[in-house]
């Protein structure tokens, strides 16, 4: 059987993940104060996501040679860039995700309360692949008019600005 497969931003809340125990993040060569660095960075890149930021947005930061900026970049392309083969990978079994890649990525997501993770997603037809991404685009719409103005929030022009730089 084939899967269809796309890749958006899903609740970690609907990702049913194990506990691991602490030399479970030691597996890959990671340690967790590495990986609770990088859901510090998704949050900080999803806040920036949130007040309009995009991909080139992103890229335009790749001129800034500071070791924080290289991190979040780094976060971003591990996270964002699909198809690098470090993404979160999820399949959609009934009524939740189970994880087929980043177990621990997402526990630590839920853990620090974050309200949606991308990931690539495999459901069995591309209509149930649908569904799951428009209930996951319209419960982020609702989160996104829900929250409050964030601190991050840099109107175009400034970002245009930097860009230019």
């Amino acid at each position: 059987m084939t899967w269809a497969q796309g890749f958006f931003e899903v609740d970690p809340r609907d990702v049913r993940v194990p506990t691991p125990r602490d030399d479970d993040f030691h597996v890959k060569g990671y340690d967790r104060r590495t990986m609770e660095s990088w859901i510090s960075d998704l949050l900080a890149i999803q806040s920036r996501r949130a007040s309009g930021w995009t991909e080139r947005d992103f890229d335009g930061m790749k001129e800034r040679r500071d070791p924080s900026t290289s991190r979040l970049l780094a976060t971003y392309d591990n996270f964002y860039r699909e198809g690098n083969g470090n993404a979160v990978r999820l399949a959609w079994v009934g009524d939740h995700y189970e994880a087929e890649n980043g177990n621990k990525r997402v526990w630590l997501a839920q853990q620090a309360g974050l309200s949606r993770i991308p990931a690539t997603i495999k459901a069995r037809d591309r209509e149930t692949l649908e569904r799951i991404r428009l209930a996951s685009l319209g419960e982020q719409i609702r989160q996104r008019a829900r929250a409050p103005q964030s601190p991050y929030q840099v109107d175009r022009s400034e970002r245009r600005r930097e860009r230019e730089r």
